[in-house]
């Protein structure tokens, strides 16, 4: 069991090593670019899905409206 756990910590010391040696290797234009990548995929994805919300909406309306019609 002891040899297991220390394995276990050995094995998230090695992987927050590797975490901080790539964190560090960037630079801050470079993290800048990829916040920036981020931010962009981020509106992106807001801007999809309230264009998709848009067309439901307008479909749902288009629907209320024919019912209305044919009452």
């Amino acid at each position: 069991m002891a040899d297991e756990r220390l394995s276990n910590i050995l094995n998230w010391s090695t992987l927050s090593g590797a975490v901080m040696a790539g964190a560090g290797a960037l630079s801050l234009a470079q993290w800048l670019a990829i916040g920036g990548f981020l931010l962009a995929l981020a509106g992106f994805a807001v801007n999809l899905w309230h264009k998709i919300q848009m067309v439901r909406l307008r479909k749902r309306e288009l629907r209320l409206q024919e019912q209305q019609i044919a009452h």
